[in-house]
């Protein structure tokens, strides 16, 4: 069970590769603290516009600052709203967790970070076989994301690793034994 909460509302961010499973976390926490997800993978196509690739086929830094950019704004714009937040998105880099940490506290409202992991094998399969699924990622973006993946500060360890490694209810289980 997280930590007391010190207040009313909760920014609830998930943090981990492409392809670890954590849309289907997202979706399943936030039905859970009755928030409201924002997922980049449906900001990009809504609202950033076409995506621009580097010669590696991933998306360009400037693509990726204008999804967390738009993601932020929208964030503080729903927290403002007396709602919670559940933000799916990758969150590699340190700076955009700090700016989902520097939004929560400017709201006043409680901040996690959850992480989820999959073994890199069952990762693969599962991109190879998606389906309808708002995500552009391939696993080629998931192994250079893996390599790019600023690691956690003391300050902002996660409070939770959820484990995707083996079905979607294993992965619900986890979920509602910590929540």
């Amino acid at each position: 069970m997280p930590d007391k909460a010190r207040f009313s509302r909760t920014l609830t961010i998930l943090c981990g590769l492409q392809g670890t499973g954590k849309s289907e976390a997202a979706k399943i926490i936030a039905k859970k603290q009755r928030a409201l997800l924002l997922k980049t993978d449906e900001i990009s196509k809504k609202v950033v516009g076409e995506p621009t690739y580097t010669e590696q086929g991933i998306f360009t830094d400037e693509y990726v600052e204008k999804r967390y950019c738009e993601l932020l704004r929208m964030i503080a714009e729903v927290l403002k709203r007396d709602k919670n937040v559940v933000a799916d998105a990758t969150f590699d880099k340190r700076k955009n967790r700090e700016r989902a940490r520097q939004i929560a506290s400017a709201a006043e409202v409680d901040f996690q970070i959850i992480q989820v992991i999959c073994p890199e094998e069952l990762v693969e399969e599962r991109m190879e076989t998606r389906k309808d699924d708002a995500s552009q990622a391939t696993f080629i973006h998931h192994l250079v994301y893996k390599d790019k993946f600023e690691p956690f500060v003391a300050e902002e360890m996660p409070i939770c690793i959820f484990s995707n490694a083996s079905t979607l209810e294993d992965l619900e289980i986890q979920v509602n034994m910590f929540y």
